[in-house]
C-alpha cells in the first residue's frame, strides 16, 4: 500500500536482519540456484532510514562531485523520522 507502512516495515524489521547469518546465506544460495535476479534498489531506501540530514549517505558520496547540485542537495536532506 502507498502508506507510511511501506517505509516503516523495512525500517522496523530490516534493521535486525543479519545478512551474514546462516539463514541468509542459505537464502542467497537458493536465489543463485534458481537464477533469481535481485534489484538492488534497497540502497535507495537506506539513507531515508538512517540519515539525520547531517551528511551524504556513503552510497551516494562517491558521486557528489559529479551529480547535479539539486540532486546532491536532496541527498543531504534528512530522511524519514528515525525511530
Amino acid at each position: 500500500a502507498n502508506t507510511a507502512a511501506r517505509l516503516e516495515g523495512p525500517a522496523k524489521y530490516g534493521k535486525d536482519v543479519d545478512l551474514n547469518s546462516p539463514a541468509m546465506t542459505s537464502f542467497y544460495a537458493e536465489l543463485a540456484k534458481r537464477h533469481t535476479i535481485i534489484d538492488p534498489t534497497l540502497t535507495v531506501w537506506e539513507p531515508l532510514m538512517t540519515s539525520d540530514g547531517s551528511a551524504i549517505s556513503p552510497e551516494y558520496a562517491p558521486f557528489s562531485d559529479v551529480a547535479p547540485p539539486a540532486v546532491v542537495r536532496g541527498w543531504k536532506i534528512g530522511g524519514y523520522p528515525l525511530f
